[in-house]
């Protein structure tokens, strides 16, 4: 019997998704299941709200399934990680997925390459329970290892228009030199930040370049001194990367997480999908994430 962790409406803002093949999309929440064939019509862009009861249920079959996991990695005398990697300064949303799961069961790891954020990434983890999570400074990239650049914006941007200091730009960081502007572009109301019709050309010309501490997935288990199959949570914001790391992940013997997280591009997110489903998994959307869970017969 398969466990069925909420039939979720998510919406997809996501920089490869083509929102006119998607306009009739119901609000099915699962993807796929294992074994079974991904498919994007269920995708839904709507980002419409799930009842109390489905959202407690599926959040209760994540807390089973890594409560499972967790015990298991004990039992064989490991010590278990909950790895996020991308956090930014942790929104709202992101701690109360922080206090949903176990993370307070953890080794937590919290991965972040702008050294600004920071301070109030601390402050924001200790304040949800998490105050013994360990902070990484680091971008974690697909195949390279050594100082790499990261493009966001500048500081001339609120310079020039300072009601954009108000828009959570520092969340719009990429190893792609246009994701910043693009996702400022359709992820945000520009007017209502005093940018006015700015285009992707002129939000370009505020994008700097950033140079980051760059470890591949292998290289940041093996600063931790942990390996992939102690992993038990791993969630990936990487703006635009997210399907290439977890394929790395899943690359490493023992990698066998009991909750993944992460958004991405249509194509190679659904390819992805479909690679996690046959590995045993099911796929959920929760909101503008997708979540995969073990199959539980």
């Amino acid at each position: 019997m398969l466990c069925w962790c909420g039939l979720l409406a998510a919406a997809l803002a996501l920089p490869a998704l083509p929102w006119r093949w998607l306009s009739s999309v119901g609000s099915s929440g699962r993807i796929c299941e294992a074994g079974g064939a991904c498919s994007w019509q269920r995708i839904d862009i709507y980002a419409r709200p799930v009842s109390p009861e489905d959202r407690q249920l599926r959040e209760s079959c994540a807390l089973k399934a890594t409560s499972a996991r967790i015990e298991e990695l004990k039992a064989a005398g490991r010590r278990p990680v909950g790895l996020y990697i991308g956090t930014n300064d942790l929104t709202d949303g992101d701690i109360q997925a922080l206090t949903t799961l176990p993370f307070a069961a953890l080794r937590t790891i919290l991965v972040e390459p702008q050294a600004a954020v920071l301070p109030k990434l601390r402050e924001r983890a200790a304040a949800a329970g998490l105050g013994d999570a360990e902070v990484i400074n680091a971008a974690v990239c697909p195949n390279s290892t050594g100082d790499f650049v990261m493009y966001g914006f500048s500081q001339r941007l609120i310079d020039d228009f300072p009601g954009a200091a108000t828009a959570n730009l520092s969340h719009l960081t990429s190893l792609k030199s246009t994701w910043a502007a693009k996702q400022a572009r359709r992820a945000r109301r520009l007017k209502d930040y005093g940018m006015g019709d700015l285009t992707v050309k002129q939000l370009l010309s505020y994008v700097e370049e950033m140079r980051v501490r760059c470890v591949t997935p292998y290289d940041l288990l093996r600063e931790l001194g942990a390996q992939a199959q102690d992993v038990a949570i791993l969630i990936v914001d990487a703006e635009g990367y997210d399907p290439v790391l977890i394929r790395l992940f899943l690359e490493l013997e023992g990698f066998r997480p009991s909750y993944l997280q992460f958004e991405g591009g249509l194509f190679p997110t659904l390819r992805l999908m479909q690679a996690l489903a046959n590995s045993g998994y099911d796929i959920h959307q929760h909101r503008h994430d997708f979540v995969a869970l073990p199959s539980v017969a």
